[in-house]
């Protein structure tokens, strides 16, 4: 069983006793899918403090909110992927709102466009998220100029890494050995590798094979 939000965010808070700590690290430790989710919080926190001190509006904020609920009542539902990723894809979408419009306000050129920044995270192009495919698709995403490659994992609901791999192009066919059988589902995510020893991440994104 995954960590759910309120639980992943209590232990990156450190709000967590000891017991529930040994028990969260011990999950942790089998669970590739609840790691990914825990350092894109790690990284959501870190892009939040390094941001500009600029007001959001109050539209963003509620689409923030109703996104995050409507994953709240889908995950009461009975959904499969844990849901905490959306949760930092409706923050990123307020703080890179906030971080736009900071940007584009104190630019020297103002007439020149300037795309909203959004905590420098790999967007994900192909498949879209909870697609439907009639075979493995190509995987596509967001060229990062400072990247020297690019990780592309692919797992399971559950959290099991099935497929890796290390490209230095923005697109990648996973092998036909993985079964695409209907009702399969899966979830991948892309790292930008970087020259300093970090990596930049994506979302996660998931894919069902159709009937």
């Amino acid at each position: 069983m995954h960590l759910n939000d309120f639980d992943i965010a209590r232990y990156v808070d450190g709000a967590v006793d000891p017991q529930e700590r040994q028990r969260f690290e011990a999950h942790l430790q089998t669970c590739e899918l609840c790691r990914a989710s825990v350092a894109d919080v790690v990284r959501l926190q870190d892009a939040v403090s390094r941001a500009p001190d600029v007001s959001v509006p109050d539209e963003a904020l509620k689409e923030a909110v109703a996104l995050a609920e409507e994953d709240e009542a889908s995950r009461t539902r009975g959904g499969a992927v844990p849901p905490v990723w959306r949760y930092a894809v409706a923050a990123v979408i307020v703080v890179g709102l906030g971080i736009g419009a900071w940007y584009l306000l104190s630019s020297p050129e103002p007439d020149r466009f300037r795309a909203p920044v959004t905590a420098d995270e790999v967007g994900l192009l192909e498949p879209s998220d909870g697609a439907q495919v009639q075979s493995l698709p190509s995987l596509r995403w967001t060229t990062q100029e400072d990247a020297m490659a690019y990780r592309v994992s692919i797992y399971t609901p559950e959290g099991t890494l099935v497929w890796q791999a290390d490209t230095t192009a923005a697109r990648v066919a996973p092998p036909r050995t993985l079964s695409c059988s209907a009702g399969d589902t899966y979830v991948w995510r892309v790292e930008a590798l970087l020259a300093d020893g970090t990596a930049r991440g994506s979302p996660l994104h998931a894919f069902t094979c159709a009937p």
